[in-house]
Formats: structure tokens, sequence, C-alpha cells
């Protein structure tokens, strides 16, 4: 059950970013110094947010 929910969270997780990605790319109304600055945040957002999950949920991996 906890792979599924951390699997979900980290879909959502990449989703957002290139939904928001994706809306910056189109938008006219922003300037593009702009784009770059919230584009950066967002990616770094998304990268700190897998970490938090990936420590919430940590793989458990049998020893061999």
């Amino acid at each position: 059950m906890k792979k599924v929910i951390k699997s979900t969270l980290l879909a959502l997780n990449y989703g957002m970013a290139v939904a928001v990605c994706l809306l910056l790319i189109i938008s006219n109304q922003i300037a593009i110094f702009e784009k770059a600055l919230i584009g950066i945040g967002v990616i770094s957002f998304g990268m700190l947010l897998r970490r938090v999950i990936n420590w919430v949920f940590p793989e458990h991996t049998s020893p061999s």
C-alpha cells in the first residue's frame, strides 16, 4: 500500500512540474527572465518534494 501511495505522490509531483513548465512555455504575458526563474523554482521544488517523499517512504531492500 505504501508503494502505491509513494508512486501516486511522485506521479502527481512530476505531472505538476511538467504542467507548470508547459504553461510557462505557452504563456505570452510573462517575460523570458521571469519564466526562467519560475521554471527553475518549480523544478527545484519538485526535486525537494521527491526527496521528502523518498525520505518518508524509503525503499525496503533486503540484504543480499
